[in-house]
């Protein structure tokens, strides 16, 4: 796997900052964050999502975006396949006008 020197320098910065995460702290935000620089992050959002319970999601789009703008980044990055898996989730999560609207988009 290649690791990005983004996300390694901003660790090497938390690090040197003194940043220490304690045991009952969310780790979820801080990857995020790292993983945010990654040219992959919107995909292993989305593929993550639809591997994990629909119970789960709202934590986890609080800490990586509304599911909305998430799809819109792709949908502007040209991203169809990613944009596909977040229109999966919004329906699973909004009322089919919402859901209704994206999916012309993507068409």
């Amino acid at each position: 796997a290649v690791v990005s020197t983004q996300s390694t320098g901003a660790l090497e910065a938390d690090m040197a900052r003194g940043v220490h995460y304690l045991e009952d702290e969310p780790v979820l935000p801080h990857i995020i964050r790292y993983m945010r620089v990654l040219p992959q992050y919107l995909s292993a959002v989305a593929h993550c999502a639809r591997k994990t319970e629909m119970t789960q999601w709202g934590y986890l789009f609080q800490c990586t975006g509304l599911v909305t703008d998430l799809l819109d980044e792709c949908l502007v990055a040209g991203s169809l396949d990613t944009a596909i898996l977040y229109l999966l989730v919004l329906q699973n999560l909004h009322p089919l006008p919402a859901s209704r609207q994206y999916t012309v988009r993507l068409l």
